[in-house]
């Protein structure tokens, strides 16, 4: 009797020898499995610096005026008969010009014409009507204007002891452009002038 009641407790201890486990029944059948979640640190940003959204204004350039483009040529100029020669007959006072052309009559007289490219042309041929700047370097003397040829315009004729002419200024924009006519007599010169004035004026709308 005393052997058969040993029995079944020698089975349970065999039992707990073989399982590879602690004979602790409170934890016997806890689930050895349990994992631990990994603690996940959300990344920091790396600090942005703003990207500025102005567009900076646009840069124009003004295209330079074309003093020669305002040159009156021989086409322009066929009507007159002139032959087209080295140097002017006349230097503008104080006023060196950008563009420069001459020619000269079968009879002798002569066309010279002087491009200038400066700011206010229109102001400067006002100036020219009260002084003359630009438009006679051999102290002759100023006779009566040519007809009206518009506020941006200025005629006028001149008798020296040697020369005598008539001229006309005209003005478009940054744009003056002086034709002086040479000949013997003051008529002649005036009637040249107004002949070539508006050939000159339509010049000025090439450059």
């Amino acid at each position: 009797m005393f052997r058969r009641a040993l029995a079944p407790a020698a089975v349970l201890l065999l039992a707990a020898g073989c399982s590879g486990r602690a004979n602790d029944l409170d934890t016997y059948y806890d689930d050895p499995t349990t994992t631990v979640e990994p603690t996940l640190v959300a990344p920091v940003a790396a600090p942005t610096t703003p990207v500025s959204t102005t567009t900076p204004p646009p840069t124009t350039t003004t295209p330079p005026v074309d003093a020669d483009a305002v040159l009156l040529t021989d086409d322009d100029l066929a009507g007159e008969g002139v032959e087209q020669v080295g140097s002017l007959s006349y230097t503008p006072l104080n006023c060196a010009p950008d563009a420069s052309a001459a020619w000269e009559y079968p009879s002798g007289s002569t066309l010279d014409q002087t491009v200038h490219v400066l700011p206010d042309a229109a102001g400067r041929v006002a100036e020219m009507r009260e002084t003359g700047e630009c438009l006679d370097t051999d102290g002759t003397t100023t006779r009566p204007d040519l007809p009206e040829l518009g506020d941006d315009r200025f005629g006028w004729c001149f008798v020296g002891p040697t020369d005598r002419g008539c001229g006309a200024a005209i003005a478009k924009g940054d744009l003056l452009t002086v034709i002086v006519v040479k000949a013997g007599t003051v008529d002649r010169a005036s009637a040249a002038v107004v002949r070539i004035a508006p050939l000159a004026a339509d010049a000025l709308g090439r450059a």
